[in-house]
């Protein structure tokens, strides 16, 4: 017969034990498969649901970083920015992360097209503002050059040549 102080000493054991089978239960799904992800990714990429599908190639790229399938996330990433997205900064970012993580097992076409969309991005663009400031500089500069030329050679009558060197030793 049991007593009920071994029952008592028995009691927190048995409830850990219940705990952890509750526990168990309770675990969360499991993780999705690279493959998932890309086909999540693409579905919204298709349905133009641009932030689920960055939500759905990154996790890939994160979970997975060493599947053929995260080179083809992060370059779909890079796609969407350039393209779709027109956010030029997270393009950059996609694009170099694409180019410095993943552009060694990736098929040379893409990696072309994504060195072209990088060129793209950090080509100097001379809007409105910009270009009228070369041209002033470089007007000021020219209109600089000619006053001095001109006040050199118009001064001219009063320019002599240097006197001789005596080079002869004494």
């Amino acid at each position: 017969m049991i007593r009920r102080n071994d029952a008592m000493k028995s009691m927190p054991v048995l409830l850990l034990i219940c705990g952890m089978v509750l526990l168990a239960g309770c675990s969360p799904e499991p993780p999705h498969t690279a493959e998932g992800l890309m086909e999540e990714g693409r579905r919204a990429l298709e349905e133009g649901d641009y932030t689920d599908a960055y939500e759905a190639l990154t996790d890939l790229v994160n979970a997975f970083p060493q599947s053929d399938l995260a080179s083809e996330a992060q370059y779909q990433i890079c796609l969407m920015y350039t393209g779709v997205a027109q956010d030029d900064y997270r393009a950059k970012q996609a694009c170099y992360i694409f180019m410095r993580d993943f552009a060694g097992r990736s098929d040379s076409v893409k990696v072309a097209r994504v060195q072209a969309e990088m060129d793209r991005l950090f080509a100097t663009r001379l809007e409105g503002g910009g270009l009228f400031m070369i041209i002033l500089s470089w007007t000021m500069i020219l209109a600089l050059v000619v006053f001095c030329y001109w006040r050199i050679f118009r001064a001219r009558a009063n320019i002599q040549a240097p006197l001789e060197i005596d080079t002869e030793g004494d």
